[in-house]
């Protein structure tokens, strides 16, 4: 019992930290279109990066919860005099998807070079709705070789006792006289 005990505080906490990182990390995942599209909407009306940022955190919406905290802390650092590249790199530590770093590289990218963000911000969207299609036509393909392990497993048996019942009956009833 008791080591039954010790490896359950052992695993146990790793187990659950890990499923709140999953469930955080895939909250944070589904978040991210809508705060693509609000920086970019935001951005083309005129406004700078920051100030399209501070926007977004002051939002009294519910859609974005997760990427709406962390940015918080972003704009915390950048208030604190942080550099822009130090800021974004904290930010993409708290978001801890891969998506969220290649935003902040491509925001540090155009801070540093003075490009313009709106084209840039575009393809990056464009590219993340086609990544998020090909995901999920993979979980589709995955699904459907599921379901068809299933239907064998479970549908093929009862098939071969109906087409096989008659014939077996009539076999039965030749043995029997």
């Amino acid at each position: 019992f008791a080591l039954g005990l010790g490896i359950a505080g052992y695993f146990g906490p790793a187990l659950v930290v890990g499923y709140l990182a999953r469930r955080r990390r895939s909250r944070v995942f589904r978040e991210m279109p809508l705060f693509l599209d609000s920086v970019k909407l935001l951005l083309q009306t005129g406004a700078s990066l920051e100030l399209a940022l501070r926007h977004i955190a002051r939002m009294e919406t519910g859609a974005i919860p997760e990427i709406r905290r962390t940015l918080l802390y972003f704009l915390e650092d950048l208030d604190q005099g942080k550099s822009y590249e130090i800021a974004f790199d904290r930010w993409v530590e708290k978001l801890a998807i891969p998506e969220a770093n290649e935003f902040a590289g491509l925001m540090v990218q155009s801070i540093r070079h003075g490009t313009e963000l709106s084209p840039l911000l575009e393809q990056f969207i464009q590219d993340q709705i086609e990544r998020r299609l090909a995901k999920a036509r993979e979980a589709a393909g995955k699904r459907s070789v599921s379901l068809t392990v299933i239907m064998v497993t479970f549908f093929l048996p009862p098939l071969m006792m109906i087409i096989g019942a008659p014939a077996i009956v009539e076999i039965a009833r030749k043995l029997i006289k």
